[in-house]
């Protein structure tokens, strides 16, 4: 029995290990000074980080402040939202089902020149051992196809992870593409022979810092006019988009946006317009 417990704790440590990140690993947010026990110095280090993005979230509110917007007070053309609305159900993306996201994207193409050429990174995959998979239930590709339907002239990119799930043909192309890695991004635009995009759309991995390399490469390679789109931002992480949206450039404008998902659960959205 003493060996079989030995054995088990053993096993719990790694299992611990490997999902949950040692003390050591968030060094560059430790205190400087002396901690007398490593229960107290992870104590302190999470609470440098939560008080960090906390109060500097205040300081951003003073030079820009975050508005929240309801989003569906972007569009009020019931035809319009109604169309994208049903063309989203019709090729199975969730983009209207799990989200009220034709009121943000009829906005969207109201203000836009036709024809235009859009990027999406995230396809939707059904790979459950790949972070922010759609499930069985998904349909990858499904919304690069309803964005074909309704603009066929113009050009609909995706970019995904999964290699497996990257399609090609007459209507759509789709390529490899690893968000936590910026210099990918430039990579994708070399390869699909073009010097920026009209439409940008983050539905990949959800995290803050791959979001931030969309934006990063955004306003660099974002087309004057052009729109970028992060979605499914939850509640918890509004303090950092508070700080985001103090250090964007005065030539581009911003919306913060609320949609339909449940509290907590993907609720909001970040517009992004170069207007210059």
């Amino acid at each position: 029995m003493k060996k079989y417990l030995k054995a088990l704790k053993i096993r719990i440590i790694k299992i611990k290990n490997f999902y949950y990140p040692t003390i050591n690993e968030l060094k560059k947010y430790h205190p400087a000074g002396h901690i007398p026990n490593k229960r107290l110095l992870k104590e302190l280090t999470v609470q440098n980080i939560n008080e960090t993005i906390k109060n500097l979230s205040i300081l951003a509110s003073s030079k820009r402040e975050l508005i929240i917007e309801d989003v569906e007070n972007l569009n009020s053309n019931v035809d319009e939202i109604k169309n994208f609305s049903n063309t989203f159900n019709k090729f199975n993306s969730d983009k209207s089902s799990s989200h009220n996201y034709e009121y943000l994207y009829s906005y969207i193409f109201n203000n836009i020149n036709y024809p235009f050429n859009l990027l999406e990174i995230g396809l939707g995959t059904n790979n459950k051992n790949i972070p922010s998979n759609m499930g069985k239930g998904g349909s990858p590709g499904a919304s690069l196809y309803s964005f074909k339907y309704l603009f066929p002239e113009s050009r609909i990119i995706g970019a995904d992870i999964d290699r497996s799930i990257l399609v090609n043909d007459d209507k759509v192309e789709s390529y490899y593409i690893d968000q936590n890695n910026l210099e990918e991004y430039f990579e994708l635009l070399k390869i699909v022979n073009l010097s920026g995009f009209d439409i940008v759309i983050d539905d990949g991995l959800h995290s803050q810092s791959t979001n931030l390399n969309t934006i990063l490469f955004s306003l660099e390679k974002l087309n004057v006019n052009g729109f970028l789109v992060i979605e499914d931002i939850v509640s918890w992480s509004i303090e950092t988009w508070q700080i985001v949206n103090s250090l964007i450039p005065e030539n581009f404008e911003t919306k913060f946006i609320k949609t339909s998902a449940p509290a907590g659960k993907f609720g909001y959205a970040f517009l992004l317009k170069r207007l210059s």
